[in-house]
């Protein structure tokens, strides 16, 4: 959540919180799962873009614009 502004981190808290409020634990449970497998898979994405330019002066400028990416399609 790096990229997020404060007030977009809040924003989502607070959804966050009304989930919490409306859903049962179970179902809690397999967001928090979902959420889990996809900061992993958009990590790993990221880290193979890297790996592309290991070496290479853009290499982590690929890693974090990649991450961008990803994390623009949650929202």
């Amino acid at each position: 959540m790096e990229f997020l502004t404060r007030s977009m981190t809040l924003a989502l808290n607070r959804i966050y919180d009304l989930l919490k409020q409306e859903l049962t634990p179970e179902t809690m449970e397999s967001l928090k799962m979902e959420q889990i497998k996809w900061i992993e898979r958009k990590e790993a994405e990221a880290e193979n873009e890297r790996q592309k330019y290991a070496g290479k002066t853009h290499e982590w400028v690929a890693y974090y614009i990649l991450l961008r990416i990803n994390q623009r399609t949650m929202l």
